[in-house]
C-alpha cells in the first residue's frame, strides 16, 4: 500500500461507526466506503480494502438504496465546507450551538469540522431540509444526514 493510500484509509476510518458491520472501511462494487450512520463517504475501490461480510449491502437494503440515489444527483449549489465553518465562527449567536444551517437544512457542526480536517477541499450540496446532502472532495464523495435544531 502506498503512503497516499494509507493516509486515505486513515482518513476514512475516522468516519466509521462502532458496530462490527461498519467499524472499518469496506469495499463493495466499484467503491470503498466508510460510514458511521450519519456520514457515508466513498472513494474509487481500493484493492487493499477488502469486502466486509458484515457490512450492509448498499444496493439491496431499502434505506441505503433510498439515500444512495442522492449520490447521482447534483444540488443547485455547492458550498465550501471551509466557508460554512468560517461563517459559523464569525457570526455565531450562541456558544452552545452545535448545528449550522446550510441552505435549508441543519448539519452537525462537529461532523462538518471533521470533514474539513480530513478533506480541506470538501464541499456540501443541500437538497432539502430532511434529505441527505452531497459531499464531494478530491478523490471521492459522500452523503451527510441533516440534524434537527431543537433550540
Amino acid at each position: 500500500m502506498t503512503k497516499e493510500q494509507c493516509e486515505l484509509v486513515k482518513k476514512l476510518k475516522a468516519f466509521c461507526g462502532s458496530h462490527k458491520s461498519i467499524n472499518k472501511p469496506f469495499s463493495q462494487g466499484n467503491y470503498t466506503y466508510a460510514t458511521n450512520g450519519y456520514i457515508l463517504l466513498r472513494v474509487p475501490r481500493m484493492k487493499t480494502v477488502k469486502a466486509n461480510p458484515d457490512a450492509p449491502d448498499l444496493k439491496k437494503e431499502s434505506t441505503q438504496k433510498d439515500y444512495l440515489k442522492y449520490l447521482g444527483k447534483e444540488p443547485c449549489k455547492w458550498h465550501k465546507v471551509k466557508d460554512v465553518l468560517y461563517w459559523q465562527s464569525r457570526y455565531k449567536t450562541n456558544d452552545a450551538e452545535t448545528a449550522i444551517k446550510v441552505g435549508r437544512a441543519w448539519f452537525d457542526l462537529g461532523w462538518l469540522g471533521r470533514i474539513y480536517q480530513a478533506f480541506p477541499d470538501a464541499e456540501i450540496g443541500v437538497f432539502g431540509e430532511l434529505k441527505p446532502a452531497r459531499l464531494r472532495f478530491k478523490g471521492g464523495d459522500g452523503l451527510i444526514m441533516p440534524t434537527r435544531r431543537y433550540w
